[in-house]
C-alpha cells in the first residue's frame, strides 16, 4: 500500500493502541481485500479452482467471520485476517485465530468455496446428490455428534465437520477434490463411502469444465462495511457466546490424582501457581489435541487453578511427570466433554 492516502490512513488506525483501536467502529477499519494479507490466498484459490478447469471466481469480501449465505456464491472472510495488528488483537481476545496460517486459511477457503459452487452450479439439483450426501434441505442443528472412526466422510477442517450436516459434507468432499496436490485416490482408496462421494464429485465436476456457472451473485451478507458495531461491542459479544459454547467440567478427584495436600509437604509448589506457570504451554498442548478452542481451555485451567488454591494442592512429582499428567488429564476431561455435550456448529 506504500505511501498511498489508504496505506497512511490504514496506518494510523492500526497504529493505535489496543484500548483505541477498540473504541473503532468496524465499518471505519480502512481495509480493502486486495490490499490485504489474505488477498494473495484468494487469488490462490482462483487458481486452484481455474487449474480444475471450473469457470467459477468466488467473490470475496470482508466480514466478521468466515461463512457463505445459503443460496449465495460470496464468500465472507474474517476481516483479522486483513491486517497482523488485527491479527495480533485477535489472539489478544480470544487466544487464537481461526485461519491464522496460510495453510489453515487455505484449508477453509477451500471449503467455503465448496459452499459457493454447489449453490452457483446448482449441484443440490444433481443426480444422485441426495442419495450420497444425504437430504441438504434438514435443518442445521445447534451441535452434532461425529463418529470418529467412520469412513463415510472425508476429514479436511478439524472436529469431523463433514459429519454435522449434508452440505457440509458436500462442501469437506469439494474442499478435498479440489486440494492440490490431487492424491484424494490414493488416500482415500480403503475409505469406501469417502471415496464414492470424491468420485462422484469428480465426474460430476468434470463434466461442468469450461461452463459459466448459472448462478454467480455479488451480495455480501454481514459485511463489516455496514457493521457499525465498534471493535469492543464485537469483541464482547463473541465471548459471551464462546464462554456458552463448552464450559468443561472436572471434578476435584482428577486434582488430587495429580497434586498433594499440603500436610507433609511444607516447601512443595503451590499446584496453583505450577499450572499458572505452565499455562501457556498446556493450552497450546491440549488445544492441538483435543480439539477444544483455547479460550475455553483457558476458562477450564483457570477454575483448575481457583480449585487447587481452595483445595489448598501442592506438587511433589517431578515437574515434567506432573506436567505430562496434567496435560493428560486436560485432553481426557476436554475430549469427555466434547463427546457428551457435542461440538458446537460453526459458520
Amino acid at each position: 500500500m506504500g505511501n498511498s492516502p489508504m496505506g497512511q490512513n490504514t496506518a494510523e488506525t492500526l497504529g493505535k493502541t489496543d484500548a483505541d483501536l477498540l473504541r473503532t467502529r468496524l465499518c471505519d477499519l480502512p481495509l480493502r481485500l486486495a490490499d490485504c494479507e489474505i488477498g494473495p490466498l484468494v487469488e490462490q484459490l482462483w487458481r486452484e479452482l481455474a487449474e480444475r478447469g471450473l469457470s467459477f471466481k468466488p467473490l470475496c469480501f470482508l466480514s466478521t467471520e468466515w461463512f457463505v449465505e445459503q443460496g449465495e456464491t460470496c464468500i465472507g472472510i474474517p476481516f483479522y485476517l486483513a491486517h497482523p495488528r488485527l491479527l495480533r488483537l485477535e489472539r489478544r481476545q480470544v487466544l487464537d485465530v481461526e485461519g491464522g496460517t496460510a495453510d489453515e486459511a487455505m484449508r477453509i477457503l477451500r471449503h467455503e468455496a465448496g459452499h459457493a459452487a454447489d449453490y452457483a452450479y446448482r449441484m443440490s439439483r444433481q443426480r444422485g446428490r441426495r442419495e450420497l450426501f444425504g437430504n441438504s434441505k434438514l435443518p442445521y442443528p445447534d451441535n452434532y455428534t461425529p463418529k470418529p472412526h467412520s469412513h463415510a466422510f472425508v476429514r479436511h477442517l478439524d472436529n469431523w465437520y463433514a459429519q454435522s450436516h449434508p452440505d457440509e459434507d458436500f462442501a469437506e468432499t469439494f474442499a478435498v477434490w479440489l486440494s492440490p496436490p490431487s492424491t484424494w485416490r490414493e488416500r482415500y482408496k480403503t475409505w469406501k463411502g469417502a471415496l464414492r462421494k470424491l468420485e462422484w464429485m469428480d465426474a460430476r465436476l468434470t463434466k461442468l469444465r469450461g461452463r459459466e456457472p448459472p448462478v454467480q451473485s455479488k451480495v455480501q451478507p454481514h459485511a463489516i462495511a455496514a457493521d457499525q458495531r465498534t471493535l469492543q461491542e464485537f469483541y464482547d459479544e463473541r465471548l459471551v457466546v464462546l464462554a456458552e459454547e463448552t464450559s468443561p467440567e472436572y471434578v476435584d478427584g482428577d486434582l488430587r490424582r495429580i497434586f498433594a495436600g499440603r500436610t507433609g509437604h511444607p516447601e512443595a509448589e503451590k499446584a496453583a501457581e505450577f499450572i499458572k506457570r505452565n499455562r501457556k504451554r498446556l493450552r497450546e498442548v491440549v488445544a492441538r489435541w483435543s480439539g477444544l478452542k483455547k479460550y475455553n481451555l483457558d476458562a477450564m485451567l483457570s477454575a483448575m487453578i481457583a480449585t487447587c488454591r481452595e483445595l489448598d494442592l501442592v506438587r511433589t512429582a517431578p515437574e515434567e511427570t506432573a506436567l505430562l499428567d496434567l496435560a493428560a488429564c486436560c485432553v481426557s476431561l476436554s475430549k469427555n466433554y466434547l463427546f457428551a455435550g457435542r461440538f458446537s456448529m460453526s459458520s
